[in-house]
C-alpha cells in the first residue's frame, strides 16, 4: 500500500552506515569525472563572476543605491525573473505573517523551552 506523508518523511531520515559496493571500473571511472566537473562548476561559481548584464549605466547605477538603502531589501525572485525590491518593513512583516505565524510550521517556545532546546 502507499504510505502517507508522515510515514514517508520519517523514512528519508532514517540513519545507516551502510556504505554501497564500488561499481565496475567504467562505472567508476565516469562517476569520477562526473564529480571533477560538477566540483569545477561550483568552483567556477563561487569565483563571483559577473555574467553580461542588461542593465544600462544608470539602472545599474541606481540598483547599487538601492541594494544599500536601509529601507529596501532587493533579492533575486523565482525562476530566473530577476531583482525585486520591496520596503524592509513589508518584507519583516510578511516573513512573520507568512511563514513564523504558520502554527502548523513553527511552535513559539517559553524562554525556558527555547534555552533547553539546543
Amino acid at each position: 500500500g502507499e504510505a502517507n506523508n508522515s510515514e514517508y518523511v520519517k523514512r528519508i531520515f532514517i540513519k545507516s552506515k551502510y556504505l554501497p559496493p564500488p561499481g565496475n571500473d567504467e562505472v567508476e571511472e565516469r562517476l569520477g569525472r562526473f564529480c571533477k566537473e560538477v566540483e569545477g562548476m561550483v568552483e567556477k561559481n563561487q569565483t563571483n563572476q559577473r555574467g553580461a548584464t542588461n542593465l544600462n549605466k544608470l539602472q545599474q547605477q541606481l540598483l547599487r543605491i538601492l541594494k544599500n538603502h536601509p529601507e529596501f531589501v532587493i533579492f533575486l525572485t523565482d525562476k530566473n525573473l530577476g531583482p525585486t525590491i520591496i520596503e524592509q518593513e513589508e518584507y519583516v512583516k510578511q516573513a512573520l505573517q507568512d511563514h513564523l505565524g504558520d502554527e502548523k510550521t513553527y511552535k513559539q517556545l517559553t524562554d525556558g523551552k527555547a534555552k533547553t532546546s539546543f
